[in-house]
């Protein structure tokens, strides 16, 4: 497949590319309060990137490309489950999380609906109000720039659910997983970019890191990983988009974009140094949402 973005799509994702440049959390870290992180997903929401894309005239192809670019910024929302796979009709949806005794949810502030898979189960439920006595609380999240909140199991007969059989979500779930792979391979992307300008800024004896062959290689090593989760994800989506739903394609584009995410965030941390891993620094960003992405897919293809 000779896979070239054609004049709109190239429109589309430069005008991602500029809000997460610009307001995007990279550009703000490490000054940013949790009221500016919740305006950036309310911004997202009210431009339209929170909604069914097929319904706005986008194509599969179109959302793949938006995840990646909100994802190479880490810009929060839950792009994949609303621009992709709407299991949740025309209401904001994310993809909770099954724990062993709650249901964690994120983005408690702005999304009207959760569905969540439950080894064998499916079933959706509305957002129950956070915070509030005898309802559900706000819990510790591993990335900083996505709010949790954990729902007892208990409480969720009380909030009302839904359940459905997984195997008639056979081809949503798909659909999902790959734009959880869009949104890995943008995060290694993005986190390539950034460990890419430091290593060119960052001079030892003499001369830029980036100049060591032993950095090279570790650069080229993301790079060739990103490159071939690149092409098996557009390669799945563009089947995808005239109704293929291959599905040893599509796994195996989420386990190299999972792979690339990886390798790519602790490569990154690596070639930083010292700073790496300090909270002033940016890519504990990457590799916290890499993580937390990670999650989101392997609950769709244990």
């Amino acid at each position: 497949m000779d896979f070239q973005l054609d004049f709109d799509q190239k429109t589309l994702t430069d005008a991602v590319t500029r809000l997460v440049q610009t307001e995007g959390p990279v550009a703000k870290w490490p000054h940013l309060t949790p009221s500016e992180i919740e305006g950036m997903s309310q911004r997202a929401l009210k431009l339209g990137y929170l909604s069914n894309a097929e319904e706005q005239g986008l194509t599969a192809i179109d959302s793949l490309l938006l995840i990646e670019a909100f994802s190479k910024g880490v810009y929060p929302g839950p792009f994949a489950e609303n621009l992709l796979s709407p299991i949740g009709g025309t209401q904001v949806s994310a993809l909770a999380l099954a724990a062993k005794d709650a249901v964690l949810c994120p983005f408690p502030n702005l999304v009207e609906r959760y569905y969540c898979v439950d080894g064998e189960n499916f079933y959706t439920f509305k957002a129950p109000s956070f915070g509030s006595a005898g309802s559900a609380a706000l819990v510790d999240s591993i990335d900083p720039l996505i709010q949790l909140a954990a729902v007892p199991r208990q409480d969720l007969h009380e909030i009302g659910v839904e359940s459905v059989a997984v195997s008639d979500l056979r081809d949503e779930f798909s659909r999902l997983a790959l734009g959880l792979a869009a949104s890995l391979l943008g995060i290694a992307e993005g986190v390539l970019a950034i460990t890419t300008s430091y290593a060119k800024e960052r001079v030892q004896f003499g001369r830029p890191i980036g100049s060591f062959q032993a950095v090279k290689h570790q650069l080229a090593n993301v790079y060739v990983a990103n490159e071939k989760a690149y092409a098996l994800l557009y390669r799945a989506g563009f089947l995808m988009q005239q109704g293929e739903f291959r599905e040893p394609l599509i796994q195996s584009a989420c386990r190299l974009s999972k792979s690339a995410a990886s390798l790519a965030t602790k490569t990154a941390i690596q070639v930083h140094g010292g700073i790496g891993f300090t909270w002033e620094a940016t890519p504990h960003l990457f590799l916290k949402r890499a993580i937390f992405v990670g999650k989101l897919l392997d609950s769709l293809t244990m």
